[in-house]
C-alpha cells in the first residue's frame, strides 16, 4: 500500500510526498486502517482531513475504523463527516469498464490485430512499410491495451483507427495474418463501430487526465466534472443502438457506485443553480452598508474571475489571503483534497519499463 500525504506549504504550494509503502497480508478493512494509522503515528500526524481511497468495500471498512480512531484522538467530529473520500477515477472506470461490454466483439477484433502485429519486429516493419507506402503519416506507434484498464483500451483503438487503411490491406501482403486471425479479421461494420466508441470514449479519456493530475489542485473541479459527467451519460441514454445500450449500462453502474453524487443528472444542474441563485441573492443583500461585512460576504462580492489554463488557484489565494484569513485556511485545507488515487497508484506502474519484442 501507497501512503501519500497531500498539503498546500505556507508559500501556497502543491506538496505531495510519500509517507509509506507497506506491504499489505490481508485485504480486510480493519488490516488497511491499522497499517494507515501506524504510518500515521509513525510521522506524528494526528489532524487529517481526508483520505482518498478506491470504490473498494474494504475500504468503506477501513475508513469507518479509522474515523473511529481519529474521533477518540480528539480529531473534530465534523471534519472526519468528510474523511472518506472516493477516487473519481476509479468509479469511472467501473462506469465504462460497463459501457465497453456492449462493444466486446469490436474490440477484440482490433486487439487480436494489434496483437498480431506486434508479436515480431518482422511484422512490425511490415505493417511500417505499408504504412508509408499508402501514405498513412500517423506519429503514433500501434499499442496493446491492458483490458482492466479502459484508458489504455481507448489509446490502442484510437491508434488502431489511425491506421485502418494499413490494417484492411495488410491481409494482402500477409497470408498469416487472414489465417490467425480468421472470422476476427476487422470489417467495414467494425471500424464504423470503433470510429464511434473513440469519439464516446475521448470525452471520457479527457476527464480522466484532468482528474488524475498530480501538478495541481483537484478539489475545486469535482462539482464540474461530476455534471459533466451526468451529462455525458444522459445524452448516451437518449441516443439510440449501440450508444444508448452503452449509456443505459454506464449509468446503472455510476447510480451503484456513486449513488450520492450521479445518480440524477437533473438534480445535479438543479443544486449548481440553486448554487447560484443563493450567490446572487447574498450579493444583492450585500449592499446593506449599515453594518461591517464578514470575511465571507466580502469574498462573496468579489469579480469572478474566469478559468483560464494561465489561472493559478493557489497563486490568487497566496495573493488574497492577507485580505481573507479565516477562508485561506479553509481553502488550503480543501483544496489540496485530492479526488484521484491515480498519481498514487502509479508508485507501483512498471509500464515503462516493460519490454517486449518490439523493442
Amino acid at each position: 500500500m501507497c501512503i501519500t500525504a497531500n498539503f498546500i506549504d505556507s508559500e501556497w504550494k502543491l506538496q505531495k510526498k510519500i509517507i509509506s509503502f507497506v506491504p499489505i497480508y490481508s485485504h480486510k478493512g480493519e488490516n488497511i486502517a491499522k497499517a494507515l494509522e501506524s504510518s500515521l503515528l509513525d510521522w506524528g500526524l494526528k489532524s487529517v482531513f481526508s483520505v482518498t481511497v478506491d470504490n473498494a468495500f474494504s475500504n468503506d471498512t477501513a475508513l469507518g475504523f479509522l474515523k473511529k480512531k481519529l474521533v477518540s484522538c480528539g480529531c473534530f467530529t465534523v471534519r472526519c463527516m468528510y474523511l472518506h473520500m472516493r477516487c473519481i477515477a476509479h468509479i469511472l472506470n467501473l462506469v465504462i469498464q460497463d459501457g465497453l461490454k456492449e462493444c466486446d466483439s469490436a474490440v477484440k477484433k482490433v486487439r487480436d490485430a494489434v496483437r498480431y502485429v506486434r508479436s515480431s519486429p518482422a511484422r512490425v516493419q511490415k505493417f511500417r512499410d505499408l504504412a508509408d507506402l499508402i501514405g498513412v503519416e500517423a506519429k503514433n506507434s500501434l499499442c496493446l491495451d491492458v483490458p482492466t484498464r479502459w484508458n489504455s483500451t481507448y489509446m490502442m483503438l484510437h491508434t488502431a483507427l489511425l491506421f485502418q487503411k494499413v490494417f484492411e490491406v495488410y491481409e494482402d501482403h500477409d497470408s498469416s495474418f487472414k489465417a490467425d486471425l480468421g472470422e476476427n479479421i476487422l470489417d467495414f461494420m467494425d471500424w464504423e463501430s470503433i470510429a464511434s466508441l473513440v469519439k464516446i470514449l475521448k470525452s471520457f479519456y479527457e476527464m480522466t487526465v484532468r482528474i488524475s493530475s498530480s501538478l495541481y489542485v483537484t478539489a475545486n473541479t469535482f462539482f464540474s466534472e461530476v455534471s459533466d459527467l451526468s451529462r455525458l451519460l444522459k445524452n448516451m441514454v437518449e441516443a439510440d443502438g449501440t450508444v444508448k445500450l452503452m449509456g443505459t449500462n454506464m449509468r446503472e453502474q455510476s447510480n451503484k457506485s456513486a449513488p450520492s453524487i450521479t445518480s440524477d443528472s437533473i438534480s445535479v444542474r438543479r443544486h449548481q443553480s440553486l448554487l447560484k441563485s443563493q450567490i446572487k441573492k447574498q450579493r444583492l443583500e450585500s449592499g446593506d452598508l449599515s453594518r461591517k461585512k464578514t470575511e465571507l460576504e466580502v469574498y462573496l462580492v468579489e469579480i469572478i474571475v474566469d478559468e483560464e489554463d494561465s489561472f493559478d488557484l493557489l497563486r490568487w489565494w497566496k495573493l488574497n489571503s492577507d485580505r481573507f484569513p479565516v477562508l485561506s485556511k479553509m481553502a488550503r485545507d480543501l483544496l489540496v483534497v485530492p479526488i484521484s488515487t491515480v498519481a498514487s497508484e502509479s508508485t507501483f506502474s512498471t509500464s515503462g519499463e516493460v519490454l517486449d519484442f518490439c523493442h
